[in-house]
């Protein structure tokens, strides 16, 4: 269901703004700082961003960012979806202010002042499709779509830079541009965006993460010296064994529970457990301890269809906790069904979603740790 059908009457209600005027702001616009490997408020104080995703943008309700809070979390991800073509194409649009849908615009406009009224953070991140890399045409070989996508970027900044709220900037999620592409490539790229963004704005801080779709193994081939005001991002969908039973399913092997031990696809003895899940979270603490950087989770979670997904799921955030990784799972509201990710999943057949008691509870306990 497309996001402009599904969400019309919102756009008529939730703004009588012309698309292409910046929402209001404040004249002292709240913004976070970079301190070492500590994430600051503005009045200095050391805070963890845990929270949630909106990743499916359409999806997301009034009551959401108030429901957020009320969990105890402090920031939502948030995405602008930059498509080129295709049914996934719902924001871009070349000959618009921004290259930006003014519907779209006013949307992302909309669901941003949703969070800042409740003074929850907003991590506004810019998905992409072919431009992360998927095809042959993207960010690394068209240089008139990577223009484009930086002069949205840019766009963006000005609109907000006085926006009270907003935490970062995640420049690109999950980039994964095929060979020749190199890990520096992308940093290249990173730096690109970032030279255009600080023209405009200079404290927000920026998001970056690792080629490979944000492999946690590549955090050291991420590392810039361009900006200070640098988070370092990585997903957290480990292992892979456990977390995408329909690999295994595909493969012909069982199905992993948790907790469990297993042979991985090759054919390694794995015993999973909490101290299994530890180990292979340290290639963040030590980049992290090596330069002295902050580092985020920008998605964590665990299919529901997954065995025992809900022990998974406590374990991690008591790591999380353990080591101060700051995260958002993934994902708050989803259209999918209730095997999947989500603490909101939608019924089709009675066309209402449905709450997920027990992963919310985990979340909302994780959340409000001190």
């Amino acid at each position: 269901m497309k996001l402009y059908v599904l969400l019309s009457t919102l756009i008529v209600i939730a703004s009588c703004q012309k698309s292409n005027d910046p929402p209001p702001v404040n004249d002292k616009p709240q913004r976070l700082t970079i301190e070492g490997k500590n994430i600051k408020t503005p009045d200095g104080n050391v805070i963890e961003l845990r929270g949630v995703n909106w990743g499916w943008w359409e999806t997301a309700q009034p009551q959401d960012a108030t429901e957020a809070v009320a969990m105890g979390a402090r920031v939502v991800r948030m995405p602008f979806r930059w498509y080129f073509g295709g049914d996934g194409s719902n924001i871009r649009q070349t000959d618009a202010p921004g290259h930006i849908k003014p519907e779209g615009l006013q949307l992302l406009d909309q669901y941003i002042n949703w969070c800042t009224e409740q003074k929850i953070w907003v991590l506004l991140f810019a998905g992409s499709d072919q431009g992360a890399g998927d095809s042959t045409e993207n960010y690394w070989t068209n240089a008139s779509l990577k223009k484009e996508f930086i002069e949205t970027w840019e766009f963006l900044v000005q609109r907000y830079k006085n926006k009270p709220y907003i935490a970062a900037y995640e420049l690109l999620s999950e980039p994964h541009p095929k060979k020749p592409v190199t890990n520096q490539q992308v940093v290249s790229f990173y730096e690109d965006v970032i030279s255009a963004i600080r023209k405009h704005d200079t404290l927000t801080p920026l998001m970056i993460g690792p080629n490979d779709h944000y492999d946690i193994n590549l955090l050291e081939e991420s590392i810039t010296t361009k900006d200070k005001k640098i988070i370092y991002t990585f997903n957290y969908y480990l292992p892979t064994d456990y977390i995408k039973p329909d690999k295994r399913e595909q493969a012909g092997l069982p199905i992993v529970s948790y907790p469990g031990s297993y042979n991985d696809f090759n054919g390694n003895a794995v015993n999973l457990n909490k101290d299994y899940l530890t180990q292979i979270l340290q290639p963040a603490v030590q980049f992290r301890n090596k330069y002295n950087v902050p580092v985020f989770v920008n998605q964590m979670g665990a299919r529901s269809r997954c065995p025992n997904n809900v022990s998974y799921l406590t374990d991690v955030c008591d790591i999380f906790y353990q080591y101060q990784i700051p995260f958002t799972y993934w994902t708050y509201r989803t259209n999918s069904d209730q095997s999947e990710y989500g603490i909101y999943w939608f019924n089709k057949t009675t066309n209402q979603y449905v709450f997920k008691p027990e992963p919310a509870a985990v979340l909302s306990a994780a959340f409000k740790r001190k």
